[in-house]
């Protein structure tokens, strides 16, 4: 996207904010782009769609060198002599929910795809006029091909999301699971500095402590847990919980218990916090999972983060834990939580050298 002379066909920002999808003409070919919007660390991909002249005998090494996009060679091309250009009012964009993939119709009829899996494999996406594997991109899938039935279902859930009381009947779902498991809760607190996804979080007073829940976050597929979930489907609707047991509860470290008085400043940070977390995978497009470490940048103890898929490290009572645990529904998947274990800087030394299952089963323990 060099190119003083391209012009933009199409462009479409996702609900997050944090990608964009651009179809752009430089008059000799034209490519699908997925490009970040706010976090330049965030990997851009891009899929040919067609050349609008001659395709040239071999790959394109020139306009590479060039600096410009790359004609699709003849042996990649559904029409080596050139395809016509699009017009802009007969290009559509359908996101897929996790915001860091899209889909491009034509006329109503798939074009393109740029999977939220772009760039693993050698493979950059799928295109209509593709002919074999080349330059990185694929024909479109066979017609039996389970993705037309996951490109059906991005369909779908932007028609709920788009429902004016969808958000409301979600909220209200899940607050009542939470409710019933943990009597009812203390305070809620929306976020409003996002405008999707859309959450909040709801403090709960227990005899053991203050466990603070995100709600929200499962409303949507969490970007990135298909790259490092074998079995995807059990973790893509997650919501987050934060425990912050009594002082004298057994098992407190002394550490914690040595906060004393400041232990209600620092829970009172807790909320604004665990917001952080909730809208962390949208801005990074990638997923939070068991092990992972998140340093808040604050200096006080107990403001970072180690993330267990258990809630054995919380020490949360076991009726507690097993309901926390237990079976609920979004939309055909399992909500799945995910616990954040306040820890101290050295805490997380601790995890980054000898790993964070070392740390979790040491709390476990003591």
């Amino acid at each position: 996207m060099t190119d003083p002379e391209s012009e933009i066909l199409k462009e479409e920002e996702n609900p997050f904010e944090n990608y964009a999808a651009v179809v752009e003409s430089d008059d000799r070919t034209i490519y699908l782009y997925l490009l970040p919007t706010q976090n330049e660390n965030l990997p851009a991909h891009a899929v040919w769609l067609r050349n609008l002249i001659e395709a040239p005998d071999e790959p394109d090494q020139k306009s590479i060198q060039e600096g410009r996009p790359p004609l699709m060679h003849v042996q990649g091309c559904n029409h080596p002599e050139g395809a016509i250009r699009y017009e802009s009012e007969d290009l559509d964009f359908v996101w897929f929910p996790e915001g860091n993939g899209v889909s491009l119709y034509h006329r109503g009829e798939l074009e393109a795809i740029l999977p939220t899996w772009s760039g693993r494999e050698h493979v950059s996406g799928y295109s209509r006029e593709a002919l074999g594997y080349q330059s990185n991109t694929l024909p479109l899938p066979k017609k039996d091909s389970a993705i037309y039935q996951r490109l059906q279902d991005n369909l779908e859930f932007w028609d709920r999301r788009t429902k004016a009381d969808d958000w409301e009947s979600f909220r209200n779902g899940l607050l009542q699971h939470y409710e019933s498991i943990l009597g009812p809760h203390r305070q809620y607190y929306a976020l409003t500095d996002v405008k999707f996804p859309v959450l909040g979080i709801v403090e709960f007073s227990l005899p053991e402590g203050i466990l603070y829940a995100t709600l929200g976050m499962s409303r949507q597929p969490m970007p990135g847990i298909e790259l490092i979930k074998q079995e995807p489907e059990h973790f893509v609707r997650r919501e987050i919980f934060l425990f912050s047991p009594k002082i004298d509860a057994t098992g407190v470290s002394d550490d914690y218990a040595s906060l004393g008085g400041a232990l209600d400043e620092l829970r009172s940070k807790y909320p604004g916090l665990l917001g952080r977390l909730a809208r962390y995978p949208w801005i990074v497009s990638a997923a939070l999972d068991h092990g992972h470490l998140f340093e808040s940048g604050m200096e006080a103890n107990y403001c970072d983060f180690i993330f267990s898929e258990s809630p054995l490290p919380t020490r949360l009572p076991e009726e507690i834990m097993s309901g926390l645990m237990q079976h609920y529904s979004v939309e055909g998947f399992s909500l799945s939580p995910l616990f954040a274990l306040p820890a101290t800087q050295e805490d997380l030394l601790v995890a980054r050298q000898k790993g964070a299952d070392f740390w979790l089963e040491k709390r476990m323990r003591n």
